[in-house]
């Protein structure tokens, strides 16, 4: 069955992944929606594909897998055959990678675990290629469901980072680039916070400087929509 479908952010095709337990199957399958018709399949993952995400500028596709497992894949706009190609994989967890994120200007890659960590990773764009080099991690008090960057710097030029749990907590953190630090900012209120696992979060681009708008989604059957302000 599909686990999930996702469309970039400035194309007309669609991307999905299915849940299976067959190493054959795992694949995240390009569609064009209009036509109903497969143009690609990318092989990379063991098990169950778990998030598909887009960098805002659609020059990089990443995944994130129960093989725990993250990878990165490069567009290419002048192959219609095959646009998306696998440049970097890493067994990046001990348990199932449950979330992946890419910040807003293609600098920093983010991971969550069941292994109650989140790592951040830089990557850099080479002519040899793409470099991705581990920065940091962060250790966290319950497993990680859940991750997104924000849509842009906070006030103090540090990357902001929300984490949803298992427990139902979304925590903020602040990554900075020059100390390689994660620190945690806050975290949603017992009365606002989900119930049940965090299963999504999503950060919404808005223009005013020191607001940040995100929505999640949980186990709960909850929908929720937050605004913090530094």
């Amino acid at each position: 069955f599909f686990l999930m479908i996702r469309r970039p952010p400035r194309s007309t095709q669609s991307r999905s992944s299915a849940a299976s337990d067959v190493y054959k199957r795992q694949a995240i399958i390009l569609w064009d929606p209009f036509k109903l018709k497969i143009i690609d399949r990318i092989e990379c993952h063991e098990f169950t594909v778990m998030q598909i995400v887009f960098s805002r500028d659609d020059n990089f596709m990443l995944t994130a897998s129960r093989d725990r497992q993250f990878a990165v894949y490069s567009f290419d706009p002048k192959d219609p055959v095959h646009p998306y190609s696998v440049v970097y994989v890493n067994r990046a967890h001990s348990r199932v990678i449950y979330g992946v994120d890419i910040s807003f200007d293609n600098a920093v890659i983010v991971t969550g675990a069941r292994d109650k960590r989140i790592k951040l990773w830089r990557i850099q764009q080479q002519e040899t290629g793409v470099d991705i080099q581990p920065i940091c991690e962060k250790i966290l008090e319950d497993s990680c469901t859940a991750v997104a960057f924000g849509d842009k710097l906070l006030p103090d030029e540090r990357y902001l980072i929300l984490v949803g749990l298992e427990n139902g907590k979304i925590q903020a953190f602040a990554f900075d680039p020059k100390d390689k630090a994660v620190t945690i900012l806050g975290e949603i209120p017992r009365n606002l916070r989900h119930t049940k696992v965090v299963n999504r979060i999503k950060v919404k681009n808005h223009s005013e400087e020191n607001l940040f708008i995100f929505a999640s989604v949980s186990e709960d059957s909850s929908v929720r929509v937050f605004e913090l302000e530094f």
